[in-house]
């Protein structure tokens, strides 16, 4: 029987193929086949017994199916036994897809999406135990939130350009501002794994049981590729393969309960939010948490406004918790809910090339840029409900302003109309490029040719973050308040997450962007136009006179600043004749007069 064929009648479920209550594989079983469906057999049987018959190139044995070149494979060929993985081949812990998953069932790297064929042959495992933790954390935007829920960079990317479901839409739908404390705290129930064993060495067709050695699984053995799919792997072209079989398989599943409390705890200062991170930090589970709930006590929530989001995996038939009090109750019973009524939520995903019996070389799959994407999204989205905050909210806020070279922010001024007009225009370059993200997003999600993400077409979100106003209720309210709040912060916490996140900055780029804060800015069509005026200004040797900027200013630092992978460049108000005549002549180190 053809390869293409026998592969055609495996894109079915899972249970089509399982062979006993004890194995599940997608090799042969010595099971006669009706020819066509009677009252006693349903039309999924009849295919379940053509796809074993298939797979096993018409009644052979996974211990002596043909390998390429018709050479017997075996358990123990000695080839086999000396084969070594690929560096680059590693497990990977992905979420379980909204629609559903099988042990054994392929998936594909590229598009993160499980493929409905078994092309290995293994024993099912399971673990009895179950594990439990809680963990709380502090998140500043959407992407951090999305994190903090455990949600990989394919799934945000996913729920960026399309229409979520579940806790995507939840993670999605949440107003996460810098201007508001925020806390998630996750409690997890994991039940013991079920997992991909090596199938018994002396496995054969007679065989009508195969009991697990132990309650862990695998036995003397191997988890291998069917010799259909080995088959198929051999070829020199691993397209085939790679369609109906992806380049990895499910060798794990984690089941269980999770209950996700997201508390936002509106808050003025940076002071303010400071307090309230020492003491969630310090209040975990117990009665401080609980004390911080219930806003009672000396805790710092006591008085402010406070909401509660609740997002529930797992259990069935309980009710949904609408309080704190609410809320600390079902953590009690979550260890019941995940053994009565399990959710699958993770699942660990194993390369081919890791099997012993693995024919070819390695797979090479593009990787996708998906992380840099779903940061920069969370950045905007953030971005774009702190400006509306503050649009709503003029008289709260002061914004820094340029004169004579002083940066300043006057605690006596509230946002002026040239401010609040800068921050709609802000505002509205954010929704592009949040519209921008999304149409991207959803290219990343249906290309089968990878997505590398166009760093130079969106801008970094402190490129913007820079132009935010600050908030009144500061005690400090200088330069360097403004950049601890919009920048620093920010940064620490990306950091916190990865060190080679897109929003990790080095004190050295954070001192950077601190330098533009009250410049204008220029835009240009490409790099190679900013780099020309920014080399003419450098001939002028340009020198401004320093200033005693008073209580509340800061001496600007530089006359001008190029925007890093953007073509943009911040100049100092006072060069402005220069930026508009920069052939013009005039006196060494000065601008040509108005």
């Amino acid at each position: 029987m053809q390869g293409k064929r026998a592969w055609e009648l495996a894109l079915v479920t899972s249970k089509a193929i399982a062979m006993t209550n004890s194995i599940r594989i997608a090799g042969p079983a010595t099971v006669p086949c009706p020819r066509e469906p009677g009252p006693k057999v349903t039309r999924s049987g009849v295919l379940g017994c053509w796809l074993v018959a298939a797979l096993a190139a018409c009644n052979g044995s996974p211990t002596d199916g043909p390998a390429p070149g018709g050479k017997t494979e075996s358990a123990t060929d000695p080839q086999s036994a000396s084969y070594r993985p690929p560096p680059t081949a590693s497990i990977e812990i992905v979420e379980v897809p909204d629609t559903g998953i099988s042990l054994g069932w392929g998936w594909n790297s590229v598009d993160n999406e499980p493929v409905p064929t078994i092309c290995v042959q293994f024993v099912e495992g399971n673990e009895l135990a179950q594990t439990r933790y809680m963990t709380m954390s502090e998140v500043s935007d959407s992407y951090e939130l999305m994190q903090s829920m455990g949600m990989s960079a394919a799934a945000s990317v996913k729920t960026i350009g399309f229409a979520a479901s579940g806790k995507a839409k939840f993670a999605k739908d949440l107003n996460i501002t810098g201007f508001s404390s925020n806390f998630v705290m996750n409690a997890s129930v994991e039940n013991g794994v079920r997992f991909a064993a090596p199938v018994p060495a002396n496995w054969n067709t007679a065989t009508a049981d195969v009991s697990l050695i132990s309650e862990r699984g695998g036995r003397q053995g191997e988890i291998r590729l069917t010799p259909e799919a080995r088959k198929l792997a051999g070829k020199r072209d691993p397209t085939e393969f790679l369609h109906l079989c992806g380049n990895a398989f499910v060798s794990a599943i984690f089941s269980g309960a999770k209950l996700t409390g997201v508390i936002t705890i509106e808050t003025q200062s940076q002071e303010q939010q400071e307090t309230l991170s020492a003491e969630m930090a310090g209040a975990g589970w117990g009665a401080r948490f609980h004390a911080s709930m219930e806003q009672s006590g000396s805790s710092a929530t006591k008085g402010k406004n406070m909401h509660i989001s609740i997002f529930q995996t797992g259990g069935r038939r309980d009710s949904i918790p609408v309080t704190s009090a609410d809320l600390i109750k079902k953590l009690e019973v979550l260890s019941a809910l995940a053994e009565d009524a399990r959710k699958d939520f993770h699942m660990a995903v194993m390369p081919y090339e890791t099997l012993s019996n693995w024919p070819a070389a390695s797979l090479l799959v593009e990787e996708n840029e998906y992380d840099e994407l779903a940061s920069y999204w969370g950045s905007y989205n953030t971005l774009y409900d702190e400006i509306q905050y503050a649009l709503d909210h003029p008289a709260l806020f002061i914004g820094a302003t340029m004169t004579n070279g002083c940066v300043e922010l006057n605690h006596d001024r509230s946002l002026t109309a040239e401010q609040i007009e800068r921050l709609e225009q802000v505002q509205d370059d954010v929704l592009d490029a949040l519209h921008r993200l999304q149409r991207f997003a959803q290219h990343c999600a249906t290309s089968e040719s990878g997505c590398e993400f166009p760093e130079g077409q969106f801008r970094s979100p402190y490129a913007y973050r820079i132009q935010l106003p600050l908030s009144k209720q500061e005690s400090a309210l200088t330069v360097d308040t403004l950049v601890t709040s919009h920048i620093s912060d920010p940064a620490k916490q990306r950091c916190n997450i990865a060190k080679d996140n897109p929003g990790c900055l080095s004190n050295a780029e954070i001192h950077d962007w601190r330098d533009k804060i009250g410049m204008e800015l220029l835009t240009f069509t490409a790099l190679d136009e900013r780099d020309a005026l920014a080399a003419k200004l450098l001939t002028r040797k340009l020198t401004v006179e320093a200033k005693n900027c008073g209580n509340y200013g800061t001496r600007a630092r530089a006359t001008f600043s190029v925007e890093p992978e953007f073509p943009a460049l911040w100049y100092d108000p006072r060069i402005k004749t220069c930026i508009e005549h920069p052939d013009a002549a005039a006196p060494p180190g000065q601008c040509p007069p108005s």
